[in-house]
């Protein structure tokens, strides 16, 4: 049986080569999202990056709960998924303020130190 229904998840039966080239896919796209931090001309770009970060631990926890037919690891995604939508927004926001204020007063100030 190809699809197997174990009451909350469907799992797949994997071969194991198409599961170790998966993950070895997604720790390459990691190490090349890293190297993008670093080279990074602009903090959006990081931020950017971060959120791509975010999204690749997810597809590989996601891609292990298929894996391992551990239907927890769901929950996991689903916090990793919250807190990396939050942690963007938090930072573009802060990256707003931070280009207002340097608009209005011509210099860059951090928001915790006025």
């Amino acid at each position: 049986m190809f699809f197997n229904f174990d009451g909350m998840l469907f799992t797949a039966v994997l071969h194991p080569i198409v599961a170790a080239i998966a993950q070895i896919l997604i720790a390459i796209s990691f190490i090349l999202a890293l190297l993008r931090i670093i080279k990074g001309p602009d903090v959006a770009d990081r931020v950017v990056v971060l959120d791509l970060i975010a999204g690749m631990l997810l597809a590989y926890t996601l891609f292990h709960a298929i894996v391992q037919a551990d239907v927890n690891f769901m929950n996991v995604s689903l916090a990793i998924a919250v807190i990396g939508f939050l942690g963007t927004v938090a930072i573009a926001r802060y990256l707003e303020y931070r280009v207002a204020n340097k608009e209005e007063t011509g210099n860059v100030q951090d928001p915790g130190r006025e």
